[in-house]
């Protein structure tokens, strides 16, 4: 599958996007305002998988570095349990770094949290997007393609 780095944003910046071009430039689709219905088909199949997986990763950065954070909670943990006799300095700063680490891992689950749920509703906007692309008009309105067709005298 070509790689659509940099044609998918992942976040509504109400510019523009050809989130096709790059599949149908991959695919040497020769006109790419004109697809036919196989061209669209697959093409509205691959973006859309293309999307999600882009929005899974960025989840699974999220968790990555959630994972990261309580592995060094734990490693914070162990080596202040080695320390039989721990000072009372050592004993506030102890307290301080778990209530650091505790925040932050707190933030990332929320974070991923935000995202599991943001995922269905990005997906649905996007498809919104594709489905007001004339290009995919005969996969999403066969009935308006089939009268364009038909208009512009091709059938």
């Amino acid at each position: 599958m070509p790689s659509l780095a940099g044609f998918l944003p992942l976040t509504d910046d109400n510019q523009p996007t050809d989130f096709l071009l790059p599949l149908l430039l991959a695919r040497k689709v020769t006109d790419v305002e004109n697809l036919t219905v196989e061209e669209a088909t697959s093409v509205d199949a691959e973006v859309k998988i293309e999307y999600e997986r882009r929005l899974k990763a960025r989840l699974g950065v999220l968790k990555a570095r959630r994972q990261r954070e309580v592995e060094a909670l734990l490693e914070a943990q162990h080596t202040y349990l080695r320390n039989r006799n721990p000072s009372e300095g050592q004993q506030r700063e102890y307290k301080v770094l778990i209530e650091d680490f505790n925040f932050r891992i707190n933030t990332f689950e929320e974070r991923i949290k935000e995202e599991t749920v943001a995922i269905p509703e990005k997906m649905a906007a996007f498809v919104s997007k594709l489905k007001a692309d004339k290009r995919l008009m005969c996969v999403y309105d066969p009935t308006a393609y089939m009268d364009m067709l038909k208009k512009e005298g091709v059938i």
